[in-house]
């Protein structure tokens, strides 16, 4: 496994004393997890101060995830999430990144970004369609999908 993103976890008491948080990169095994929240001091007894603080991607393969779908996600399943992106290819993860950027994407959750990953061949990037007009037009003039009569 490859690192596809990195995420901060954070104990809330060390926090407020100024102390670092623990980068973990994903996607990451059961035991490593649980290695990196022993060493942030979370342990069955203080789960409620657990808390993501960050994320990152490493430069060679960025994945521009909103940074507030990835804070409010559970790491489950932004490890599942992880996992699922290192499995495609750079272009289809150009795609997503680009998908992800756009205001209008409809990506409201992480789960609604792993469906994506999974279905990789159902999504179609059209930068330039931001109405139900335009996408008519894309289909029926410029796609090549529907043949005119002349």
């Amino acid at each position: 496994m490859s690192e596809v993103f990195s995420i901060l976890l954070h104990n809330r008491q060390r926090y407020e004393q100024g102390k670092e948080g623990l980068w973990l990169s994903l996607p990451t095994t059961t035991e490593k997890l649980q290695e990196a929240l022993r060493e942030i001091g979370i342990s069955a007894d203080n789960p409620q101060d657990f808390f993501l603080y960050d994320y990152r991607s490493p430069q060679e393969h960025p994945v521009k995830l909103p940074r507030d779908l990835v804070l409010s996600a559970d790491v489950d399943e932004l490890n599942f999430l992880a996992a699922r992106l290192d499995t495609l290819d750079a272009a289809a993860l150009a795609e997503l990144n680009a998908a992800l950027q756009n205001p209008r994407g409809g990506f409201e959750n992480i789960g609604q970004i792993i469906d994506y990953a999974d279905n990789v061949d159902y999504f179609v990037h059209l930068p330039d369609v931001q109405s139900p007009g335009q996408l008519g037009d894309y289909y029926l003039n410029r796609s090549g999908m529907v043949d005119m009569p002349e």
